[in-house]
C-alpha cells in the first residue's frame, strides 16, 4: 500500500533518526501494538494521538487523553502543550510534535527536501599512511624539544617526556574516538590521530615562530597574550574538526561552539599566566626547538637587554696614556 505520509523521528541532535510510512487516514501513534505507529517510549500512552487530514489538505493532530499531553513547536524553540479544552490542532509543514520524550514531524508526498550534498572526499582521513607519520614526526620534535630544555640532556629523560606527551596523545585520541562510536556508529581512529598530529606539530612549531618574530621585533613580554590568542585559535579549530568527525549539525554551530570552548578554557588560563608574569626581575631565557646558537630571551626588550648585559660587562681599569714620541 502506498504510503500517504511519512512520520520522521527527530533525534536530539535535530537530525533524522528514523522514518515511519503512514499508509492511512487516520493514524494512531502510541505505545501500544494495535497503534498505526508504534513509538518504543515509556513516558508515550499506549494510544497517544491521533493524526488526520483536514478539508484543507493539512495534518491535524488530536491529543488522546494520554497522561503527558501532547507538545508542538518549531525547531529551536520551546515546544507548547495542547490545551486540556482544545487537544486537536493544525500542524505547519515544518512543525515539530513531542510525545513522551519522542519528537517527529510530519511529512507529505511532494513535499521539497533539501538540495543534494556534494560528497566530500576525505579518504585521508581514514589512512594510516597519513596518520603514521605525523605521530612519528611529533615524537621527534617532543624529544628534540626536551633535549634543548636540558642543560645536559640525557637520552632516557628525553624519551620519557616524549613518551609522556605521547600517551596524552593517545587518550585525546581514544575519547574523541569513542564519542564518535556513540555518536555516530564510526570510532574513525586514523583521522583523530591525525588532527591531533597536526595540532602538536602546529603548536610546537608555532610556539617557536611566535618567539622569534617578538625577540626580532623587541615586543618584550607582550608576546604572552600573543600566544595565547593563538593556542586559542589553534584549540578551536582542533575541537571543530573533531566535532565535524563525531557530529552531523550545522557547520557554524559547531564552529561556534568549539570557538567558544577554545577562549573560554585557554582564555581564562592565559590570562592567569599573563597576570602571574609581571616584568622579571633577571633576564629569562627558554630554549627551544632551535639550534642552540640562536637562543630566545622573553620579557625584555632589545634596548633593555642589552643595558642589563653591560651592567654586567666587567669594569676594566683605563691604561695610562702614553705620551706621543713626536719630534720636540
Amino acid at each position: 500500500m502506498a504510503a500517504v505520509a511519512f512520520l520522521e523521528i527527530i533525534d536530539r541532535a535535530g537530525e533524522l533518526g528514523s522514518r515511519h510510512a503512514i499508509t492511512r487516514w487516520p493514524c494512531r501513534v502510541g505505545r501500544g501494538y494495535d497503534m498505526d505507529v508504534i513509538l518504543d517510549d515509556p513516558h508515550v500512552a499506549p494510544a497517544h494521538a491521533e493524526l488526520s487530514l483536514n478539508a484543507a489538505g493539512g495534518v491535524e493532530i488530536r491529543d488522546l487523553g494520554s497522561l503527558n499531553g501532547t507538545s508542538r513547536g518549531h525547531a529551536g524553540r520551546r515546544m507548547m502543550r495542547l490545551a486540556e479544552a482544545d487537544r486537536s490542532a493544525p500542524l505547519a509543514p515544518d512543525e515539530w510534535v513531542r510525545l513522551g520524550q519522542t519528537t517527529f514531524r510530519i511529512r507529505l508526498p511532494g513535499q521539497a527536501v533539501a538540495p543534494e550534498r556534494l560528497l566530500e572526499k576525505r579518504q585521508w582521513m581514514r589512512s594510516w599512511v597519513v596518520a603514521l607519520p605525523l605521530v612519528i614526526l611529533l615524537i621527534l620534535l617532543f624529544s628534540l624539544q626536551t633535549w634543548n630544555l636540558q642543560d645536559e640532556p640525557e637520552v632516557a629523560d628525553v624519551l620519557s617526556d616524549a613518551w609522556g606527551r605521547l600517551v596524552l596523545l593517545l587518550l585525546w585520541v581514544v575519547i574523541w574516538a569513542t564519542s564518535g562510536r556513540i555518536a555516530t556508529g564510526v570510532s574513525l581512529v586514523s583521522g583523530h590521530t591525525i588532527l591531533a598530529s597536526v595540532a602538536g606539530v602546529a603548536w610546537v612549531l608555532g610556539d617557536v615562530l611566535i618567539k622569534t618574530v617578538a625577540f626580532s621585533l623587541g615586543i618584550g613580554s607582550e608576546p604572552h597574550l600573543t600566544r595565547v590568542l593563538g593556542i586559542a585559535l589553534l584549540v578551536g579549530f582542533l575541537l571543530y574538526k573533531h566535532f565535524r568527525l563525531i557530529s552531523r549539525r550545522p557547520r557554524m554551530l559547531l564552529l561556534t561552539h568549539a570557538f567558544l570552548v577554545a577562549l573560554f578554557s585557554v582564555g581564562g588560563v592565559g590570562g592567569m599566566k599573563i597576570h602571574q608574569e609581571t616584568t622579571p626581575d633577571k633576564i629569562q631565557y627558554q630554549p627551544t626547538i632551535l639550534p642552540r646558537a640562536l637562543l630566545l630571551t622573553e620579557g625584555l626588550s632589545r634596548e633593555e637587554f642589552v643595558r642589563e648585559f653591560r651592567q654586567e660587562l666587567p669594569v676594566w681599569p683605563q691604561a695610562e696614556s702614553i705620551p706621543s714620541s713626536g719630534p720636540s
